[in-house]
């Protein structure tokens, strides 16, 4: 098991294997892993998305700073491990609350796809 931060902890196996799955879908996955869906699914990273919420759901939350910077350090030492140069970093590092918001969305719209089918 390797220890993530905040708590949780991940099968080293499926670490490895997440790694090798490029650098958006770490990102995105990572951040599940920390997060977990159903919470993830009801948070957002600008205070001004608020006020846009999900049927039947608590008001959405700004994603906590500690979960945010640990999901961002990770992908840090992701990027760190596979020896990528400043420019690629900084590249990666830029798209980096979008990549996240992707995340967020897709679970939404996947709470919504099976909230249509019931």
């Amino acid at each position: 098991m390797i220890y993530l931060g905040n708590g949780k902890s991940v099968n080293t196996e499926f670490w490895e294997f997440l790694k090798t799955r490029g650098d958006y879908i770490f990102l995105r996955e990572t951040a599940e892993l920390i997060c977990t869906k159903q919470k993830l699914v009801n948070r957002c990273i600008k205070p001004s998305k608020v006020s846009i919420n999900i049927r039947n759901r608590s008001p959405r939350k700004v994603i906590t700073p500690r979960k945010y910077f640990l999901v961002r350090e990770l992908f840090k030492d992701y990027m760190e491990e596979r020896k990528y140069n400043d420019a690629k970093k900084r590249e990666l590092i830029s798209k980096f609350n979008r990549q996240l918001g992707y995340k967020i969305k897709d679970l939404r719209r996947s709470l919504n796809y099976e909230e249509d089918e019931e």
